[in-house]
């Protein structure tokens, strides 16, 4: 075994404690935080992934990475994914969309493009759980600083 194979198989083994912790689906505590939208992930699914005659539905979801907390500092999660399964959701949809562009737009495809080329903005977020503590969401409070043309943040 190469001395690479061997730090390989040391630093798996060094974070296996961790990795058995950690969850796919990991948000932080219920509380307000300041996260940096690192992107806005979109994708395709089936209603059913068991039925190949499901519909096939869509997704949007942000990827979060918390800001300033004296635990948390720089650790990211996945936010919410919020799909066009039923008009609740897509009201949930569009209340992130309207929130993180800034404004209101009738057009789906312009306010999800918007979105996508919001990475670098700053947010206020506020994790919530449900009463069973079975589900956790994420909901954009306030939009904090928006990115720059050169890449810094300006005030929202």
């Amino acid at each position: 075994m190469s001395d690479t194979d061997q730090l390989f198989e040391q630093l798996l083994a060094e974070t296996q404690e961790a990795y058995s912790k950690a969850s796919s689906n990991w948000m932080p505590d219920p509380a307000d935080y300041s996260c940096l939208l690192l992107e806005v992930q979109t994708g395709t699914f089936k209603a059913d992934k068991n039925n190949p005659a499901s519909p096939n539905l869509f997704f949007i979801k942000p990827l979060w990475q918390i800001i300033g907390h004296t635990t948390l500092d720089q650790v990211q999660f996945t936010g919410s994914m919020l799909t066009n399964r039923s008009q609740g959701s897509l009201g949930v949809m569009k209340g992130f969309l309207e929130k993180l562009n800034g404004e209101a737009t009738d057009s789906l495809a312009d306010a999800v493009k918007k979105a996508k080329g919001l990475a670098g903005t700053l947010c206020q977020i506020r994790i919530t759980e449900s009463k069973d503590g079975k589900y956790k969401n994420d909901r954009i409070q306030e939009v904090l600083e928006y990115p720059t043309a050169e890449g810094a943040v300006a005030a929202a």
